[in-house]
């Protein structure tokens, strides 16, 4: 049982915030523990909202604050645990979340269109998450380097995901991609390490270099009939793919299947 207090709490007139200390007392452990709530009525961006490494666990942005978060505001922001965004806020800015490894709940608003550039790069606590119904790309680096994520949903909305949006994500096993999808960037899923399954969108027409690069769990792959070609080095070192079915003639790239040790089957269907 956790029991909070809030013994003290300051409000910062240059930036409208609010920051309340909060106590938490653990029975299990017998131990106290000092967490720090901001809530964010309004950003002066000019001098700039945060500075990088304060001792922010948790932030509320309120509904008054504008529609759009800018580049790199919450990046660096090492101790930030959790963040909850209103809905009206329509655009979140490149990086801004980037460098946050402590990053663990977040709830995206329902009106964003993009998740944009390194947006959650080097978040390695970040277990999981939904992506809004309204977004429909995923940009380059968006979650590189998220070690922990082990579970994201793909809205049916998406149309694309650019280059490295999940490299590095090893913990990820499973992703079901959208046959919305028409779009997957170079080396989107390279060292995803613990992924064993993924489908692959039949509205794409290129799998492109490297887009799977060493994912050494990677065991079955199923080629749509809409893929034409598949880049250099797309599946090289899946040294546990086992099985991939093609159904139509395909244009393979240099080392495309490179070091597929146990490749033991592949099916050529109604070609």
């Amino acid at each position: 049982v956790i029991v909070e207090l809030n013994f003290n709490s300051s409000k910062n007139y240059n930036h409208s915030i609010i920051t309340e200390q909060l106590m938490q007392y653990d029975r299990s452990s017998k131990s106290i523990n000092f967490m720090v709530h901001v809530i964010i009525e309004s950003f002066c961006y000019d001098s700039g909202c945060l500075e990088s490494n304060m001792f922010y666990h948790y932030i509320t942005l309120t509904d008054s604050i504008e529609d759009q978060i800018h580049d790199g505001t919450f990046k660096d922001q090492k101790y930030l645990r959790g963040i909850t965004i209103p809905n009206k806020v329509k655009h979140i800015g490149n990086c801004c979340f980037q460098g946050c490894s402590s990053l663990q709940e977040i709830t995206l608003p329902s009106s964003i269109t993009t998740i944009s550039d390194s947006f959650f790069e080097g978040c390695s606590s970040l277990k999981e998450i939904t992506i809004p119904s309204s977004v429909v790309s995923i940009e380059c680096n968006a979650f590189n380097g998220c070690t922990s994520l082990a579970q994201i949903t793909i809205p049916p909305s998406l149309k694309a995901i650019n280059n490295f949006a999940f490299i590095g994500c090893s913990s990820l096993k499973q992703i079901k991609i959208p046959s919305s999808v028409v779009s997957i960037g170079t080396r989107a899923f390279e060292k995803c390490t613990s992924l064993k399954l993924i489908n692959i969108s039949p509205s794409m027409i290129f799998i492109k270099n490297s887009t799977f690069l060493n994912c050494t769990s990677l065991t079955k792959v199923t080629i749509p009939p809409s893929i034409k070609s598949i880049g250099a080095n797309a599946f090289q070192d899946c040294v546990s793919l086992q099985e991939i079915t093609f159904s139509h003639y395909v244009t393979i790239g240099c080392s495309a299947f490179s070091n597929c040790h146990l490749w033991k089957k592949y099916q050529i269907l109604n070609m």
